[in-house]
């Protein structure tokens, strides 16, 4: 489900974002390539933005104190560009984090990569069988796919739960670094900051580059915010997984068996799966 919804997501800003750019040529009348500030909340009303007053000043006041020498007073199209899609980008994962509270977790969490099964084997407990595995619940499943990567990375900390355990940023910052590629340039620069709240900003910013911070916010990465968590948790599994396929695994053929029933479950969900 957490995959559904970052698609979702993302479909969503892409799409706003190809609307906004055919208004804003109406927005800028006299063809200056500007907007004066003292219109912006006129131009913000014409986008879809019916903001209140004193929040359209806060605004002028923040864009006022920067420093700007080429056009005080002003938004280039750009800049204004960039304000609506980051006023979009907040509307919508407000939205998606009502979803994601309200829905019940299932399996659909980490369908997306369970279905096809590869390296899932390298998860398994000694005399354990996939099958077996496959019938954990979704967060233990990926409780044991964030500790096998804690293994991997090293370190002796490990995770027993999406709330108190990941609100230092700690666990995330490393399973980040792990799941990446080399190309991704992920970091452990958040481990460098002590205020909780910067660490959890830093840390989502590297999350960013997997293209997977969609609706978590560094306050629900401190409060920990139960679903909200498992579910950033679980698009990174169904996007990043870094498990290795082995060649045989036992129990695989059971789940092969069941693969195309699966699917059409899948399928079934995503095509009743409306964002209100």
């Amino acid at each position: 489900m957490a995959d559904i919804l970052d698609l979702e997501y993302h479909e969503y800003i892409e799409e706003y974002k190809q609307t906004l750019e055919e208004l804003i040529p109406t927005i800028d009348a006299n063809k200056d390539g500007f907007i004066d500030l003292s219109e912006l909340k006129d131009a913000l009303d014409q986008v879809g933005f019916k903001l209140p007053g004193y929040q359209v000043r806060e605004m002028i006041d923040e864009f006022q104190n920067k420093q700007r020498t080429s056009h005080q007073g002003k938004l280039n199209l750009e800049e204004f560009e960039n304000l609506c899609l980051d006023l979009k980008s907040k509307d919508v994962a407000s939205t998606f984090k009502t979803v994601v509270s309200k829905k019940k977790i299932s399996k659909h969490w980490v369908s997306h990569y369970t279905d096809s099964c590869p390296g899932l084997a390298g998860l398994l407990f000694d005399d354990e069988r996939l099958e077996d595995l496959m019938k954990l619940s979704p967060e233990a499943i990926l409780l044991r796919w964030v500790n096998h990567h804690l293994e991997r990375v090293g370190i002796q900390r490990r995770c027993t739960n999406f709330q108190s355990d990941i609100v230092d940023s700690e666990i995330y910052s490393h399973l980040l670094k792990q799941i990446a590629g080399n190309d991704a340039d992920v970091n452990l620069d958040a481990l460098r900051e002590t205020d909780l709240t910067s660490r959890a900003e830093i840390m989502l910013q590297q999350a960013a580059k997997l293209n997977c911070r969609s609706f978590l916010t560094p306050q629900d990465v401190v409060n920990g915010v139960y679903k909200l968590n498992l579910a950033f948790v679980a698009n990174l599994f169904n996007n990043h997984p870094g498990l290795d396929k082995p060649e045989q695994v036992e129990g695989l053929q059971a789940i092969e068996e069941t693969r195309e029933e699966k699917r059409s479950e899948i399928k079934s969900h995503n095509k009743n799966f409306i964002l209100k």
